[in-house]
């Protein structure tokens, strides 16, 4: 059996623009995910014809229908690798879940995104496995993403720097801390 891979990606993929029932998000970066994972905005490239055959976006990664509505909320109607990051624009669906899902990022309650994949090729990059190819298979509006750096487009400059100068001082500390582990380790050795 294929195993169906789920990653969230906060609001980097959320909302750049809605207007008239329809925005333009991110849904995917590279950012280390709260799996311990990577994923390489690149490695979806190879499927994006497919996934423009059937370009759905599906309410928290509901694949049937969920109770009494369909749990499809729109439609891409593009999707591209823009500035290393994975960019669509979509359109919801006049249906009750749609447009309850576009009320949501209307009123700013809902920001966030996550890709529905099935994994292809990876490796570990700097002791982070690295998704380097995934077959698309849909995105989700959600709740709760897995990638925490991800950042809202149309953030103040002042909150980015804020949250960008704090996601360098993680990396940092963790790149450090993976020195000292080596160097230590190397010392046992």
């Amino acid at each position: 059996m294929t195993e169906i891979a789920l990653k969230r990606v906060d609001d980097f993929l959320t909302v750049k623009d809605i207007q008239d029932g329809k925005l333009t998000a991110v849904a995917s970066t590279p950012a280390l995910d709260r799996d311990g994972e990577r994923m390489l905005p690149s490695s979806f490239v190879d499927s994006l014809a497919a996934y423009r055959a059937n370009p759905v976006i599906l309410g928290n990664h509901d694949h049937g229908y969920s109770g009494p509505r369909p749990t499809i909320i729109g439609s891409a109607s593009r999707i591209e690798v823009v500035d290393g990051v994975l960019e669509f624009d979509m359109t919801f669906a006049s249906t009750i879940a749609g447009q309850e899902w576009r009320t949501l990022f209307e009123e700013r309650h809902a920001r966030a995104f996550s890709v529905g994949f099935i994994p292809k090729e990876g490796s570990v990059i700097e002791d982070v496995y690295t998704h380097t190819k995934v077959d698309l298979l849909e995105i989700s509006a959600v709740a709760v993403p897995s990638n925490r750096e991800a950042l809202r487009r149309g953030m103040s400059e002042a909150a980015v720097e804020t949250v960008v100068r704090r996601a360098v001082e993680r990396a940092e500390a963790k790149r450090a801390e993976q020195i000292l582990k080596d160097f230590n380790r190397r010392l046992k050795g």
